[in-house]
């Protein structure tokens, strides 16, 4: 059951990360409504670098973003999926899980919009529930 409840997690936060993914690099959806802005974000710099504009920056943190929650999940689904036991005596790996989830779920929670926020909830519950009872 635990086993279940960690690879369900993890494939959700895998399934995130490469829908994140995907529209970042093929679609417009986290391009700016108003043209000009793009124009202005394509241009402008921080004050950090004035070599890169701000517009490939973010899609640059957008793309480091997504891989972050894509390699979290393929982690714990082959930690789940082929090491379940050595998992179950060590829970350093899933209460970090959980740690990153809780906090992937504040930023969501200020920055982000429902969806994710959503995913990011049952995924770190389907982890608390199962860290429960492996350790409790």
């Amino acid at each position: 059951m635990e086993q279940v409840l960690i690879l369900v997690g993890a494939g959700l936060l895998v399934m995130l990360g490469v829908m994140h993914l995907l529209t970042t690099v093929f679609k417009t959806d986290f391009d700016p409504e108003d043209p000009q802005l793009k124009e202005s974000m394509q241009r402008g710099t921080v004050k950090m670098s004035k070599d890169l504009p701000i517009y490939p920056m973010w899609i640059g943190l957008n793309m480091t973003h997504s891989t972050a929650v894509i390699i979290l999940g393929t982690f714990l689904v082959l930690l789940a999926g082929f090491h379940m036991d050595f998992l179950a005596t060590a829970p350093v790996f899933l209460l970090f899980a959980i740690g990153v989830g809780v906090f992937f779920m504040g930023l969501a929670k200020k920055y982000f919009f429902l969806p994710p926020f959503i995913f990011l909830t049952f995924s770190t519950a389907l982890f608390s529930v199962a860290a429960v009872r492996l350790y409790l």
